[in-house]
């Protein structure tokens, strides 16, 4: 297991910047002119289950955001896992990753294990969904996006609290975050 901790922005309209292809091509051992414009298949850990991402894409296609724990294969064969947010924008989308930290990663690396020994014992992709569900409920959640939505704040709860006001970082407590119309700054 790879252990940094890293929020890493990744943007696939246009070019992705610098900074990002540096950061996860040396978290995953890549080459950087290997991964940009690369699919995701490059580093797709075989242990991660295509429920998961078939549900990733959907909830994108249908405009929306996704966020899910992802096994990643590095180039010299180790793996790590990232705890991945996906915003759909025109053209493309931004990828933000980190190290997962929150209390729901270890259960879902759990259920992960248990949905990808169904897959290979030949389960199919719409009985791996109804599976997915299942592992969320008995998790106690609704669904998938009830699911991230906890998991998204688990897993910022430990990034510091920095507001950004006309370029000035803020403190908390400091002010409104946005200003109600009429309202002096």
């Amino acid at each position: 297991v790879i252990a940094r901790v890293r929020v890493i922005l990744r943007r696939t309209q246009d070019v992705p910047s610098s900074e990002s292809v540096r950061s996860f091509a040396d978290l995953s051992g890549h080459d950087p002119a290997s991964i940009v414009g690369a699919h995701h298949r490059v580093v797709r850990h075989p242990d991660m289950p295509r429920a998961v991402f078939a549900r990733t894409w959907q909830l994108l296609r249908d405009g929306g955001l996704a966020a899910a724990y992802v096994k990643n294969l590095a180039a010299d064969g180790r793996f790590f896992w990232v705890f991945s947010v996906v915003v759909p924008v025109a053209g493309g989308h931004v990828n933000v990753r980190r190290a997962p930290r929150g209390p729901l990663f270890a259960e879902v690396a759990e259920a992960y294990r248990r949905l990808r020994a169904a897959e290979r014992q030949g389960e199919g992709l719409a009985a791996q969904l109804a599976r997915l569900d299942g592992e969320l409920a008995d998790l106690g959640f609704a669904d998938f996006r009830s699911f991230m939505s906890r998991a998204m704040q688990t897993e910022v709860a430990d990034l510091p609290d920095r507001r950004v006001d006309e370029g000035r970082p803020r403190t908390p407590g400091s002010g409104e975050l946005t200003r109600r119309p009429g309202s002096r700054g």
